[in-house]
C-alpha cells in the first residue's frame, strides 16, 4: 500500500487531493499527529537515564530532519514509520558523540538508585531484584551495537512489526529478525538463568 504525500501546488493538485481524499503532508501535521510517538521512541532509545532536555532536543531534531527530507518521502510506508526511522537514526548518531553513552549509563544508575529509595519501603527484596534486572537490561542495551539496539527497541518496546522496522531502518526484513535474535540473546545472557525477558 502506498501512502500519499503531496506538496503545495496548483489548484489542479488541490482538486485531485479532494477527489482522492488525500491530505497534504506537512511537517506541522506530522508534528501534531506524531510528536508523542517520536518523543517515546527517542526516550526508549536513550533509556531511563536520559535528561528531558536531551529528549526534547532530539525530538525537535527529528522533526527538523523530517522537514529537510519531506520532499524525498516516497509514500512506500506510513508517515509514522518514516518518522520512526528518522528518530532512530538521529538518536543513534547523537549517541556516537564523545562520552554520551557513558553519561547515559551513569544517569541510569542514579535514576535506578532514586527509584529504589522510593519503592524500598513497599517490598525491599522485590525492589532490589527488579532494579538489578532493569539495570542489567539497560546496560546491555546501551552497550549493544546500534543496529541490534534499534531493532530491539522498535520491536520489543514499540511493538512495531518486522516488515515495518525494515522500511523504517532501510534494511532487509531478514536482517531485522537476525538482529532481534542476537539482541535477545545478549540480553538473556546478562540475566540469571531463571529470569526471562518478556517478548
Amino acid at each position: 500500500m502506498l501512502y500519499a504525500m503531496t506538496l503545495p501546488g496548483p489548484e489542479a493538485a488541490s482538486r485531485a487531493q479532494a477527489a482522492t481524499g488525500e491530505v497534504e503532508l506537512t511537517v506541522e501535521r506530522l508534528y501534531r499527529a506524531h510528536f508523542a510517538m517520536v518523543y517515546r521512541v527517542v526516550g526508549r532509545s536513550l533509556g531511563p537515564g536520559a535528561s528531558p532536555a536531551d529528549l526534547e532536543d532530539l525530538t525537535q531534531l527529528t522533526f527538523l530532519q523530517a522537514h529537510r527530507g519531506l520532499a524525498s518521502f516516497r509514500g512506500d510506508c506510513k508517515p509514522s514509520t518514516w518518522l520512526c526511522g528518522i528518530a532512530m537514526r538521529t538518536t543513534l548518531q547523537w549517541m556516537r558523540g564523545r562520552g554520551r553513552r557513558r553519561r547515559l549509563r551513569e544517569a541510569l544508575a542514579l535514576e535506578l538508585q532514586a527509584e529504589t529509595r522510593q519503592s524500598a519501603a513497599d517490598a525491599p527484596e522485590r525492589s532490589a531484584a527488579s532494579r538489578d534486572r532493569l539495570r542489567k537490561v539497560w546496560e546491555v542495551l546501551l552497550s549493544m551495537k546500534e543496529g541490534k539496539r534499534a531493532v530491539y527497541v522498535l520491536h520489543e518496546l514499540e511493538g512495531m512489526p518486522g516488515p515495518e522496522i525494515a522500511r523504517a531502518l532501510r534494511i532487509p526484513e531478514g536482517t531485522v529478525w537476525t538482529r532481534l535474535h542476537h539482541a535477545r540473546k545478549e540480553i538473556l545472557a546478562a540475566l540469571p538463568p531463571d529470569e526471562e525477558v518478556s517478548r
